[in-house]
């Protein structure tokens, strides 16, 4: 696995301007179909060579795909238009072999992620240098695994809700560990940056950095909840909503009590949770975070504050304006389960 993970390198992307298609598909072949169709309108316009997108978390039946190429002008015509794609960090890798091959590469750029404690930006994109849409045996292709950079994010936080005193000794600690470099010394980092946040900081100011360190949710994620408020004006048909999404994988439904919502965690692999012997094992069948994987026996437990940004930003979605998220309890201090008290 190493000698593949040596082929992983690492790139800040240049914007790009697109014109592209986003809608579900569930097979490669709808890609190709696609991207075919797409080619003979767009024409002299492309620049560069197809590709894909993958989004994540999104509440589509198949895969969320956007497919599309470079072009040199804006252009709009039917379902396509353009747009511009942000520079963006990325790992990268570029091979050449079969449509297996693609998608193995795929499986080892996610874990290679892992393995240096960085999460995805919920999304990737394939490129098809060529061999995809004439379906060619032996393709050349590249993958771009966008990166959610936690730690550069954890440092503007920290900037803009705390005080140049606690920036400082963060910055103390010298730089953040590069992006290629191990978990182990990028969670060490994590560590020491989070006890001085304790030291210096209110628990407010806490929740405040550390949930704006969490994923960037999905616009058609929170749309789902917030078309449900919009139709029933009710928050518990809203939850109603997300507890059958995620039936099954709840060690504890979150529930609505006056003015605060209790919600909780779903766990991300929950036959391993239940089969865990050690709060060791359901830590890592529990959360989603490579970063935690890295300090199973060190997590910092405010670190899970970032699961509660993504909690909040639903609810900011769904009802239009701020609100309060308290820690409750989390896996890494041998809760159960983690929860959070959002104040509405």
């Amino acid at each position: 696995m190493e000698n593949a993970f040596d082929e992983i390198g690492f790139a800040t992307t240049e914007e790009m301007l697109i014109a592209s298609i986003r809608q579900p598909v569930k097979t490669r072949e709808e890609i190709i179909d696609r991207l075919q169709n797409m080619k003979q309108v767009l024409k002299d316009r492309i620049a560069g060579p197809p590709f894909a997108i993958f989004y994540f978390d999104t509440p589509v039946d198949g895969f969320d795909v956007e497919t599309g190429f470079p072009v040199d002008s804006e252009f709009s015509i039917d379902e396509i238009s353009s747009r511009a794609i942000d520079a963006s960090d990325a790992f990268v890798v570029r091979k050449q072999g079969s449509m297996k091959d693609l998608r193995k590469s795929v499986v080892q750029i996610s874990e290679f992620a892992g393995t240096r404690g960085i999460p995805s930006a919920l999304r990737y994109m394939e490129i098809y240098h060529s061999g995809f849409l004439d379906e060619s045996s032996e393709l050349d292709f590249e993958i771009v695994y966008y990166l959610h950079n936690w730690q550069a994010r954890f440092l503007s936080y920290v900037e803009q809700f705390t005080n140049q005193s606690t920036y400082e000794a963060i910055i103390g600690l010298g730089k953040p560990p590069d992006t290629l470099e191990p978990a182990e010394k990028r969670a060490d980092w994590v560590k020491k940056a989070i006890s001085i946040l304790e030291e210096k900081s209110s628990e407010r100011q806490i929740s405040e950095v550390i949930c704006s360190c969490a994923h960037v949710r999905p616009k058609e994620d929170i749309e789902v909840y917030r078309k449900v408020f919009e139709e029933t004006g009710s928050l518990e048909e809203v939850l109603k909503v997300q507890i059958q999404k995620f039936k099954g994988r709840w060690i504890e439904e979150p529930y609505i009590e006056g003015n605060k919502i209790y919600m909780t965690k779903v766990v991300r692999d929950i036959d391993s949770y239940r089969k865990g012997k050690t709060q060791k094992e359901r830590i890592k069948a529990h959360c989603f975070c490579p970063m935690v994987f890295e300090m199973l026996d060190e997590t910092p437990p405010k670190f899970c504050y970032c699961g509660g940004g993504w909690a909040r930003q639903m609810w900011e979605g769904v009802l239009g304006y701020p609100v309060d998220v308290k820690l409750v309890k989390t896996v890494v201090d041998g809760s159960d389960t983690c929860a959070w008290e959002i104040t509405i």
